[in-house]
């Protein structure tokens, strides 16, 4: 076990940044650029929201895995220096991005719509906007018109949800271990399988029944991310050679693609639909970032997509302009989609 985790490679830990992994980097870069040409010209990209769960499934291997390392470095979990390194990294471009929210409202919104987006600014700022507008029964990809000038920050809740719960189980876990006499990893691979299958099990049923909540709510979307963890607590057992590695990240990089062109507002998701990009993005991973030559550039693990990459956590700043101007069309403007 402990060798293995050990040639688990993150892009940070606990104490700071280490070496980057080009093709995470990569497929970050290209969830962003779905998503954002989605927003911006859905016709284009109609399926593009699945770079959501591509973002997913690379924040439970991400997390996951430093969990996993940091239990076998120190036999313990850090809770205060996991929050912590959380907090820092995240929590001043929310503030801002937020407080910028604030600002576009009051130069572009009337004043009927300032009580509403001041509740909305708060459950984002508490990071439950995603139950919010579950609540509220959005119908994200279906609505013409955004709900909210922080709509999108529904994604960014569900993560900081896991953050906040995946360390404590697997605390819970790693202490259950010890008094059953069981390795540690044994016990994180059947707490994660029953995760992924039982909230895999409910995004199927919500999605046919209640499809506007189902692509909100946390349990239909925790699979995504328990998938991303069982990838990072078995992928060192892969060897494979360079052709099927390579192989791999095509056929990876062809489901998250065929998703975003096919895919579209009418498509039954998340539900099992979700399995083809969340799929693929293991493979693109498991892979680990293959270059092919004079087909570099088709990989994630490109320059651009690495760039792109690196500027997602920025990139809720802009966005809520763009969601401003699509509640609040002026005469004769262009409206922007998002």
């Amino acid at each position: 076990m402990k060798s293995g985790l050990r040639r688990v490679v993150l892009t940070e830990n606990a104490e700071g940044p280490v070496a980057l992994r080009p093709e995470i980097q990569g497929l970050r870069g290209i969830a962003v650029a779905l998503v954002v040409v989605f927003h911006i010209w859905p016709a284009v990209l109609p399926g593009g929201y699945v770079g959501v769960d591509v973002f997913f499934v690379i924040s439970g291997y991400l997390i996951t895995g430093l969990l996993a390392r940091m239990a076998l470095r120190d036999g313990r979990i850090s809770l205060m220096a996991f929050y912590s390194r959380r907090v820092r990294r995240l929590l001043p471009t929310a503030i801002l991005a937020l407080l910028a929210t604030l600002a576009g409202t009051l130069v572009f919104l009337s004043m009927a719509r300032w009580e509403e987006t001041a509740i909305q600014v708060a459950a984002s700022a508490l990071y439950v906007q995603n139950w919010r507008l579950a609540w509220q029964a959005v119908d994200y990809l279906g609505a013409e018109e955004a709900a909210s000038p922080v709509q999108h920050y529904w994604s960014l809740s569900i993560e900081e949800q896991f953050y906040i719960v995946w360390p404590l189980l697997m605390v819970a876990g790693l202490w259950l271990a010890r008094r059953l006499g069981r390795p540690a990893k044994d016990v994180f691979l059947v707490g994660l399988t029953a995760v992924f299958a039982g909230s895999l099990i409910s995004s199927v049923v919500i999605t046919r029944s209640d499809p506007a909540a189902a692509y909100f709510v946390t349990h239909t979307r925790l699979w995504e991310l328990a998938l991303g963890g069982l990838l990072a607590l078995t992928v060192h057992r892969f060897r494979a050679g360079l052709p099927l590695r390579a192989a791999m990240a095509m056929t990876g990089i062809g489901a998250i693609g065929f998703s975003a062109l096919f895919f579209s507002a009418s498509t039954s998701f998340p539900g099992a639909l979700a399995l083809l990009p969340t799929l693929g993005t293991v493979l693109i991973i498991a892979a680990g970032g293959i270059k092919l030559g004079r087909f570099a550039d088709l990989m994630p693990a490109s320059f651009a997509m690495s760039a792109t990459g690196r500027i997602r956590s920025t990139s809720g700043i802009g966005r809520w302009l763009f969601s401003i101007r699509r509640i609040a069309p002026r005469p004769g403007s262009l409206q922007v989609s998002c």
